[in-house]
């Protein structure tokens, strides 16, 4: 099988059958998606993370543009990424509550909600700006609150560069889910949350892989 930083291979630990019933009260499946996303939003403290403690790679993704929507989103020219096909914008209610969350006052990292887009299994994408240009905004201990916050061990902490711009990566992984976060810097400093059921995690692989690979930040800091 081909190798992706994001296939942690054939472990059966990997492979659960948590397939989503389209006869599921979507409001329903919202409202957890809702609360699960509360989580990953209140995962941050004052202090902030020692850069040097990690090597950057370089990767290179492979992008396959047929998984992709044809038009980016773009933020004020400055950002912009290509969403896994067929993963559509929230509407408007779901919008409004998740920009609620995200923007509350008492998160220690400030952000704005720029878009958020979901497939019919749920995989979700949530792009925000992060208010503060300050470097060091990412909590000293963000790894420790996360394997709290998600009872899981399962985490990986890379620093990587996605065309040319520097990205502090967070895969985590539980018995529901896998999230990846990516803090992209820049000029102005972006987040991208990738929050995918366990279940469909290796059919939406490649879309996912894609869409990273196609981030971009002009005027990235150097």
């Amino acid at each position: 099988s081909k190798f992706s930083i994001y296939n942690f291979g054939n472990s059966t630990d990997y492979h659960l059958n948590c397939h989503v019933s389209h006869q599921f009260n979507s409001r329903f499946i919202f409202i957890s998606l809702f609360y699960f996303l509360l989580l990953i939003i209140m995962t941050s403290c004052e202090s902030t993370l020692d850069k040097s403690k990690t090597t950057s790679q370089n990767l290179s993704f492979k992008i396959d543009h047929n998984l992709l929507n044809k038009t980016p989103l773009k933020n004020n020219e400055e950002f912009s990424i290509y969403l896994p096909i067929n993963w559509a914008p929230f509407d408007s209610n779901n919008f409004i509550q998740l920009q609620r969350a995200i923007e509350a006052n008492e998160n220690v990292i400030q952000l704005e909600l720029i878009g958020g887009y979901q497939s019919k299994d749920f995989a979700t994408c949530i792009i925000s700006k992060v208010k503060t240009n300050e470097d060091n905004y990412i909590p000293e201990n963000y790894i420790d609150i996360l394997k709290s916050q998600f009872s899981t061990e399962n985490i990986n902490v890379s620093q990587i560069d996605i065309n040319n711009t520097p990205v502090r990566q967070f895969i985590i992984s539980n018995n529901n889910h896998t999230v990846i976060k990516l803090f992209i810097s820049g000029l102005q400093n972006y987040e991208v949350d990738y929050i995918i059921p366990r279940g469909v995690y290796e059919s939406e692989l490649d879309k996912v892989e894609s869409s990273i690979g196609t981030i971009t930040n002009k005027g990235e800091k150097r």
